[in-house]
């Protein structure tokens, strides 16, 4: 039946003696194995394991905390089979006996779904950080810091006639082999499987043009086939979830990557002509990315730092393509307002959007990022320009009240004609109307209020020394990506890429604690005895 703890029986060789000899006292393992246990509770699993019908392997709590390890390690799943098998302080870490034998790497994947499926590895990482704060190692007066860098997915870089072999491929795979459909009744599936199997054909950049046109013509034929039987087909299996996802993927790589023309020809679509392009069959949430001289096919990675504490506060993962600043508002349901007396999140100008402001200040955190250059509040509130509390009416700088305006999407546009309010007399007028130009158009965020307040906000001292603490994330983003391996992420999926950047944050945070811990000049001494019982929950 369900485990929690680790199985109460003891080994014939439990020499407990050894293990002050055999692992150094400085060693993370040490920290891990004190406070590790602290952060699982038992109903953490409710609904995860059968009470009362068999029992898994390990206990709960053992297989979470050597999926934690994992992410420390960097390893894989058999690689952690040896790890469990060989390491001594992997399994001092975990409780186990020196003759216990290891882990079984099937264990790892099994359970690693099950904290995925219930949002664990976004808990624990909560409740580190809750215990930091309970223990006096952070204040509770540090800003956090937010940014984003990029993560290269585990995928090849298909041309668009593979891409459609991939999709073609895994449709065939899935009917033939969990659906038992009989190969003779798919067509072209022999061929289809042979794509990515055993290719002898010559290879697509060795073909001319009139080559490659003409297998392009063949392989998009083969895919209205298959998509034409799954369509035609009156089997069970067709209202299937999976098998629904793979035909609707390969219709949309087919509508994204074809032309179509009206005298019957085919014509590959120039890359950049879908905004949201699929760039693998085998990884769909993966995006094409692109900043600066940086180009990548995967995700993006933001975290969010405590200050200058070295502890990582929250993680979230984005595809490639999506806005930085769309990460703000996931990240900050993740931090623990409730343990700062002043919440403030300090970003770039990608976090500094009217409406996740809004949104923040409604949850009592405050953003400190710099203004976008599209913004033009501050340009506005220079020039003299007045918006009323109901944003209806903006009042020039002699007085005038212009009430003309359309909507659109996020705020309005003021309509500022010259004709209408006798602006040439105005000795304004030049610098209301610039360009000779008679007619002007003022945009009005919705959250014009709040993105003022921000844009007075950066005149002072006081931002300026909040933005000088923001370059000190840049260290932190790179000991995930250079010694936890988050660069290029193992597996494969968003969600599986922010589970592997909250455990390598976990594991970052039990590193630098323990380096303040046996740091020569600090004082700090771990009471852990005296935190057994305490629950470090997220308040309801």
């Amino acid at each position: 039946m369900f485990r929690f703890d680790v199985d109460p029986q003891v080994s014939f060789y439990d020499f407990a003696a050894l293990w002050d000899q055999l692992v150094p006292a400085d060693s993370v393992f040490r920290l891990f194995r004190e406070l590790a246990p602290l952060l699982i509770q038992p109903e953490d699993f409710t609904g995860l394991y059968c009470l009362d019908n068999g029992r898994p392997s390990h206990a709960a709590r053992q297989m979470t905390m050597a999926c934690m390890l994992q992410e420390m390690l960097g390893e894989t799943d058999r690689g952690m089979e040896a790890q469990t098998r060989v390491n001594i302080e992997v399994k001092f870490a975990l409780g186990m006996a020196l003759d216990e034998p290891g882990i079984d790497h099937a264990n790892f994947g099994v359970h690693r779904q099950r904290l995925i499926q219930k949002e664990l590895d976004k808990v624990y990482l909560d409740r580190f950080i809750r215990l930091m704060y309970y223990l006096g190692v952070l204040t509770g007066k540090e800003p956090w810091i937010t940014d984003t860098t990029h993560v290269i997915a585990p995928i090849s870089a298909p041309t668009t006639i593979e891409l459609i072999r991939q999709a073609m491929r895994l449709l065939v795979r899935l009917l033939a082999k969990q659906y038992s459909v009989p190969w003779h009744a798919i067509p072209h599936a022999p061929r289809a499987v042979r794509y990515l199997e055993t290719v002898t054909e010559v290879k697509e950049h060795n073909l001319n043009d009139k080559a490659k046109m003409e297998r392009l013509v063949e392989v998009v034929s083969e895919a209205d086939e298959l998509l034409a039987y799954v369509e035609s087909s009156e089997a069970s299996w067709k209202k299937k979830p999976d098998v629904i996802h793979y035909a609707l993927l390969l219709c949309r790589i087919l509508r994204e990557r074809i032309i179509r023309k009206d005298d019957g020809t085919l014509e590959i679509a120039p890359g950049g002509s879908v905004k949201d392009m699929i760039v693998s069959a085998v990884d769909s949430e993966a995006r094409f990315g692109c900043k600066g001289k940086t180009k990548w096919r995967g995700y993006k990675m933001a975290i969010v730092e405590v200050g200058n504490s070295g502890f990582i506060a929250a993680a979230e993962a984005m595809k490639a393509n999506d806005y930085d600043g769309s990460s703000l508002v996931p990240l900050a349901d993740q931090l623990p307002t409730d343990c700062v007396e002043n919440p403030t999140i300090i970003g770039d100008t990608h976090y500094g959007a009217g409406d996740d402001r809004v949104t923040l200040k409604e949850k009592g955190i405050d953003v400190v990022a710099p203004l976008s250059p599209k913004t033009k509040c501050d340009i506005l509130a220079g020039e003299g320009f007045q918006v009323s509390e109901d944003q209806t009416q903006l009042i020039c700088p002699r007085g005038k009240v212009i009430t003309t305006y359309s909507e659109v999407a996020d705020g309005k546009n003021f309509v500022l004609r010259a004709k209408d309010h006798d602006c040439k007399h105005c000795p304004r007028y030049t610098t209301c109307f610039k360009e000779k130009k008679h007619r002007r158009t003022i945009f009005i965020h919705n959250a014009y209020g709040v993105m003022l307040e921000a844009a007075k906000h950066s005149q002072t001292k006081i931002y300026k020394e909040q933005m000088r603490l923001r370059s000190r994330i840049e260290a932190k983003q790179n000991e995930l990506v250079n010694r936890y391996g988050l660069r290029r992420v193992r597996r494969i999926g968003k969600r599986n890429l922010a589970y592997a950047a909250r455990l390598s944050a976990l594991a970052a945070n039990f590193q630098k604690l323990n380096r303040l811990r046996n740091d020569k000049n600090a004082t700090m001494v771990l009471e852990v005895s005296a935190l057994r019982g305490v629950a470090f929950k997220k308040a309801a």
